[in-house]
């Protein structure tokens, strides 16, 4: 039986929940759980899910209990296993659904706990008043995940340049090797100088000139530019990838190097990656002072330069002021890169052990047979610096090792380490390059190699350097009020009295005060042992000054329990202004008013008004109905339970 059982009662809302959230799922859910597809999550306490079925997403429903939250993707069966501590969140959940932000809020929190984004919550009356939010929420996630996509696509580019200037690398370190001399460089543009024209000055701290000579950047190897006297500044000289905006290669000159005639800037391999448009920004440094470039005699206003070219993988050359900051900072960001070799060759013990002078790749820390615990102080960070990794492998002996920042409020968990195994060690990191710790604590000797650390840089064009991954908090979990139904729909259908008392086959439906009806209609009967049920349908109900075209519910009885269902469905008529119901099956959403002895459960949901006095008046003619469809012998129980409920809530009038 719909009714069996504790019927119409509800779960109290968590309105608090303690900060460790525990999160349930079935064993059997956890594979579906984590697949990876789009997934709404909604209370299960929330009337009209139906709705949302075949939205693009799958249901999961949230059972808020007083230990936790359960998640499951369907109804529970008999033979499903022991839930599950869920360890972090699922991914793809669009958004969460419920009628109170209460445990909807907490619930969503879970994800920035673990570091993740939280999806959005949604509060509406129902699924069906939660859709046109939803679809906002789907639509802006699409876009979201469009705009990923094309970050991916930059980041395979640019990971494709990065492996065409390996392979030309290699192919210059072979021809080094080799002691090849690499071939002549081919003169692709010429900019002569005009010896009439005025000089170019560039003033000390002024911004930085941008010329764009008309050529591709694909295996530039030299830059030669004219100065027209000696200069009393530095200059810095930069060559960019328009399309990217990328720094290709960068050189500071000092004023002891800048004298009249041709300067020579030299790149430490032809320029690979994919073809871009050359732009050539110079500038001059110092606190004072200025630097004279001669002026072009084909371009008037543009410097007078060459520009020599070399195929892929020529030479590999080591040049003279090459700005290697400038260049390695100027690159795609989050790409991994060795950390200054300051930073291990500065580190010092804070404890017992002995430190090695070690090499650029590793530094060998013994320890001796009594200690306990030992720190090993690392160099600097350098500035934009988004994260850092530090791999550690154990020689010989028992440890455990994390890696810290600052004062130890951040840090990784303590891990065992293995005899010859490397174990990485990742933390997040700001940009206030703070202190970096390896901290060790073990029993008895041991030999520990530290590798150099590698680090993500943030740092982007033109300095600029976006928040660090992982030391960005995620943000709150936004909640957004959906309008209710009745915000959305047209007025509430309502029947008009006649000027005129009505006549013939319509006199049931008067207008003496009365409940009134013009046809009751028996749809269904059921009985089994645990109770007995029947289905009604009315016409034309009218009771003072309300009135409704058609009323379907069901009227059960088992035990004591005496109880009214309704459903709110396709073939169901709408009766009720606002739904009180708050659970839901395979048919639809369904409500209970449940009389047990001479208490009432559900009747606190029912809206005042129009909804109130339709319950009282179905209550009221209980005993009419009862004694119309059915013969004597067949009420029975039906008869003596629509007394009780006509003696507690009816109002025959």
């Amino acid at each position: 039986m719909q009714f069996q059982g504790e019927v119409g009662i509800t779960q109290p809302l968590i309105a608090e929940v303690a900060a460790g959230l525990r999160v349930h799922a079935p064993a059997a859910a956890l594979a579906a759980l984590f697949d990876g597809r789009p997934t709404i999550v909604v209370d299960s306490r929330l009337p009209e899910t139906v709705a949302l079925d075949g939205a693009g997403a799958r249901l999961c429903h949230a059972h808020f209990l007083a230990d936790g939250v359960m998640l499951r993707l369907g109804p529970a069966h008999d033979g499903d296993t022991g839930p599950i501590v869920l360890a972090h969140p699922p991914g793809a959940v669009i958004a969460i659904v419920a009628q109170t932000p209460l445990g909807a809020r907490r619930l969503a929190a879970w994800w920035r706990d673990h570091g993740l984004e939280p999806p959005t919550v949604i509060v509406a009356e129902s699924g069906l008043a939660a859709l046109p939010e939803l679809l906002a929420v789907a639509l802006d996630d699409a876009a979201a995940a469009t705009r990923r996509v094309c970050e991916q696509e930059q980041r395979i580019v640019a990971l494709r340049m990065e492996v065409e200037q390996l392979r030309g690398s290699v192919a210059a370190l072979l021809q080094a090797a080799a002691g090849r001399t690499p071939p002549e460089a081919e003169i692709r543009m010429d900019l002569a100088v005009d010896e009439a024209a005025v000089p170019l000055r560039l003033a000390a701290g002024a911004e930085a000139r941008l010329f764009q000579p008309g050529m591709p950047t694909a295996g530039i190897a030299r830059l030669s530019l004219h100065l027209a006297e000696a200069a009393n500044a530095g200059l810095s000289v930069r060559l960019i990838g328009a399309e990217t905006d990328r720094v290709l290669c960068a050189w500071r000159v000092p004023a002891a190097d800048l004298q009249a005639g041709w300067l020579h800037l030299e790149t430490p391999e032809p320029v690979s990656g994919r073809p871009q448009t050359l732009l050539i920004s110079v500038q001059a440094e110092g606190e004072a002072g200025e630097v004279a470039l001669s002026a072009a005699a084909e371009r008037p206003g543009e410097p007078a330069l060459a520009v020599a070219t070399l195929p892929i993988g020529a030479c590999l050359v080591q040049p003279l002021h090459m700005a290697w900051e400038d260049w390695y900072g100027e690159a795609a960001p989050r790409v991994p890169r060795l950390a200054p070799a300051q930073m291990l060759a500065a580190a010092r013990l804070d404890g017992p052990g002995d430190l090695d002078a070690g090499s650029r790749e590793r530094r060998t820390l013994t320890l001796p047979a009594a200690w306990e615990t030992t720190r090993l102080l690392l160099g600097p960070l350098p500035d934009h610096c988004a994260a850092l990794r530090c791999d550690l492998r154990l020689g010989s002996g028992i440890m455990e090792a994390r890696l810290a920042l600052g004062d130890g409020a951040a840090a990784t968990e303590w891990r065992p380490l293995s005899p010859d195994e490397t174990r990485p060690f990742s933390l997040p990191a700001g940009d206030a390059a703070p202190e970096v710790a390896l901290e060790l604590r073990g029993v008895g000797p041991a030999v520990l190699d530290v590798l150099a650390p590698v680090l993500f840089a943030n740092a982007v064009t033109g300095g600029v350097a976006p928040e660090a991954a992982g030391a960005v908090e995620p943000p709150a979990p936004p909640i957004v009020q959906a309008r209710p139904l009745r915000a959305l729909e047209e007025a509430y259908p309502r029947e008009q009295w006649p000027e005129a008392p009505p006549s013939g086959t319509e006199a049931v439906t008067g207008l003496d005060g009365k409940a009134h009806y013009a046809e009751v209609v028996l749809d269904a009967r059921q009985d089994e042992p645990s109770g007995r049920l029947i289905d009604l349908r009315l016409t034309g109900l009218a009771s003072r000054g309300e009135r409704w075209r058609e009323v379907k519910f069901k009227f059960g009885v088992s035990g004591t329990k005496v109880v009214l269902e309704f459903r709110r469905a396709p073939s169901w008529p709408r009766v009720f202004e606002a739904w009180p119901g708050t659970e839901s099956d395979e048919y639809g959403d369904k409500f209970f008013l449940v009389l047990d002895e001479e208490v009432v459960h559900g009747l606190d949901r029912v809206a005042p008004g129009r909804d109130a006095a339709l319950v009282a008046v179905l209550a009221g003619i209980m005993p009419r109905l009862v004694a119309e469809i059915l013969t004597e012998e067949d009420a029975g129980a039906f008869a003596e339970a629509a007394g009780r409920l006509a003696e507690r809530l009816g109002a025959e009038g």
